[in-house]
């Protein structure tokens, strides 16, 4: 029976509503997260301020070819160095996914098994992910896709036009991204399967257009040749030895570790398995056997591009990594669409598609909150803190500088960076034969899964240091020192001495508010601008900390939400001429919970005025 492979009314419906609804999830939020380190790493190669004799010396020491970075590169220069433009690459990379995968399932079989497998990339949270990310992966995702369907166009009809865009988009997908080599194997593997499957008549014409194919490539690909070598050569990397279950963890990862989808998809994967190991030859050839076609394809594909970098990692280097292995995601998306096709009941069968896809958007934008929910690292809103509050050519400790750059420079800030562990820099501000003994002010940041400061070195610090700023995010931070004995950063402190002895209490050094608000004695401030940064912790109530707000001289500066342990917060404020200032605070949300014998207080350590100019 011959498959309907037309595009009638109702396909084009089908197809063009999946890419709607593919384009909206893949642009929705798209620059909501902060770039992480390795996107950072991104900007920093595409950089079109390099020029471009630096720019391929340093791409050519990379783990990943030029392909990726050498189009945005172009881009950056032509529209606009930002995060939004380098992700955009990806999203749309993303969206032809959806059309590009549509075409293999048709190719191999028809309308139904592309809509089906374009329905599940649509949907599917790791393609959603990737595509909004600054990576060559989803890039990697869609070549490979259009690399298998123009070897399968080439392997039923052997016409030279097939030849050539088979050819130009393996050498494009071995630009992209270096897996490709397990892939090309897998694909000569294939090659070589239906060569023997193939009429002696037509082997030399099948000969030909493949050696035309492997011709584009190795012409091609001649240039890198030598940067592969080099990546080949690695001893040392990052990545961990895989483990034995590498198969299930990365499965798991393609469909977002989903309880309810994962098993569904195994056992459609199981099922398309047994029904094409049941279903006879029975003397056709495979490129006419829609089932064959696709499963002989699919599992070379997926078990060479498995098994190469897992026996290469085992006996020289670690390689395999589960991001990497994207390029294996095209052909386990057919399978499953293919296994939920051949569910002898078509209601069956509509049913599960339809539990999948609504399962897999519910997983998306509920149980994963996928674009609410902060998971990567805040690199752009610590570096914006940072920057807001960055004065006088202060030092910063970052062990992770060069990729920061990126940030600081769309901030517009030339900081003053060194790379060296913090715990080390810490040792040297209290050691007098150092350089940096006892410098004025400095910053310590960090992020993606860096330690902070433990908690007896931050003790000797704070010995001779204020700790000005300690502002958390999501898997980054920034800390702000200023030595204490200093008087020329302008900073004068506000503590217990200047409270109003008739509206506060004092415990030790601190100021304990519970209830109302307090006032503190004036303070002469000449005209200028002028940083607040007041430290405070609070006592919990009826599961709730204090709120105080900060005021001065009536006019409200802001409010800060405390804990247990202190917060600190910067307020900023300008005056056109001399004043005398007087600051008040107040407790907005004070209570008790007598069953609990707790009361809510607010404590305030200190209040310290900078002025900026």
């Amino acid at each position: 029976m011959t498959k309907d492979k037309s595009l009638n009314k109702s396909t084009i419906l089908i197809i063009s509503t999946l890419l709607l609804v593919g384009t909206v999830l893949r642009l929705w939020h798209i620059d909501y997260q902060s770039l992480w380190l390795d996107e950072m790493h991104t900007m920093l190669f595409s950089d079109p301020a390099t020029s471009w004799t630096k720019y391929w010396q340093e791409v050519g020491e990379d783990v990943h070819p030029p392909l990726y970075y050498t189009l945005l590169r172009v881009l950056f220069a032509t529209i606009s160095y930002t995060s939004v433009t380098a992700r955009m690459v990806s999203a749309i990379a993303g969206i032809l996914s959806i059309w590009a995968i549509f075409l293999l399932g048709r190719e191999i079989r028809d309308n139904k098994l592309g809509l089906v497998a374009a329905a599940i990339t649509t949907l599917n949270y790791y393609t959603i992910s990737f595509s909004q990310e600054a990576r060559n992966y989803m890039l990697a995702f869609l070549l490979v896709t259009l690399s298998f369907l123009y070897l399968i166009r080439l392997l039923k009809t052997l016409q030279l036009k097939h030849s050539i865009w088979y050819g130009i988009y393996t050498l494009l997908l071995l630009y992209c991204h270096y897996y490709a080599v397990f892939v090309i194997c897998a694909q000569i593997l294939i090659g070589l399967v239906f060569f023997i499957n193939e009429p002696k008549e037509n082997r030399a014409v099948f000969f030909k257009r493949f050696l035309l194919s492997a011709a584009i490539v190795t012409v091609g690909f001649s240039p890198w040749i030598q940067f592969l070598s080099s990546v080949t050569a690695v001893k040392n990397t990052w990545i961990p030895m895989p483990s034995n279950g590498f198969v299930v963890e990365y499965f798991n990862e393609y469909f977002g570790n989903s309880a309810l989808l994962v098993p569904i998809f195994a056992v459609c994967i199981l099922y398309y398995v047994i029904y094409t190991l049941l279903s006879p030859l029975r003397g056709i050839r495979l490129k006419e056997n829609p089932i064959w076609l696709g499963f002989i394809i699919c599992c070379i594909w997926v078990c060479i591009t498995y098994l190469l970098p897992y026996w290469r990692s085992q006996t020289a280097v670690p390689m395999l990594y589960g991001r990497y292995t994207i390029v294996v995601l095209p052909a386990l998306i057919i399978c499953i669409a293919y296994g939920i096709l051949q569910i002898k009941y078509h209601i069956i069968s509509m049913a599960i598609l339809g539990f999948v896809l609504v399962e897999s958007f519910i997983d998306l934008a509920s149980k994963k909150d996928y674009y609410t929910r902060i998971t990567k690292t805040q690199f752009r809103e610590m570096i914006t803190n940072v920057a807001q509050n960055y004065h006088d050519n202060a030092l910063i400790v970052d062990e992770m500088s060069t990729q920061q750059w990126y940030y600081f420079k769309t901030l517009h800030i030339q900081p003053n960076i060194i790379e060296i562990p913090k715990a080390a820099f810490a040792d040297a501000v209290l050691l007098r034969e150092s350089k940096y003994y006892h410098i004025k002010q400095f910053w310590i940041i960090g992020g993606h899964q860096e330690k902070q400061l433990d908690s007896n070195t931050r003790i000797r610090l704070e010995q001779y240091y204020t700790r000005l700023c300690n502002a958390q995010y999501v898997d980054a931070w920034a800390e702000y020192y200023v030595l204490k004995t200093d008087t020329g950063l302008g900073i004068s402190y506000i503590d217990y001495h200047d409270i109003d002895k008739n509206t506060g209490a004092t415990i030790g050094t601190d100021v304990v508010l519970q209830s109302g608000s307090m006032q503190f004695m004036p303070h002469h401030l000449p005209k200028g601008k002028y940083q607040f940064i007041v430290s405070a912790s609070g006592t919990i109530a009826n599961e709730l900390y204090p709120d105080i707000s900060i005021s001065l001289n009536g006019k409200k500066l802001g409010e800060l939400q405390t804990t247990k342990d202190t917060t600190i917060a910067t307020f900023y404020w300008e005056t056109r001429s001399d004043v005398s200032a007087a600051f008040s605070i107040t407790l907005t949300n004070d209570a008790t919970d007598p069953a609990n014998n707790a009361d809510r207080d607010a404590y305030i350590h200190f209040i310290r005025i900078k002025k900026l100019n």
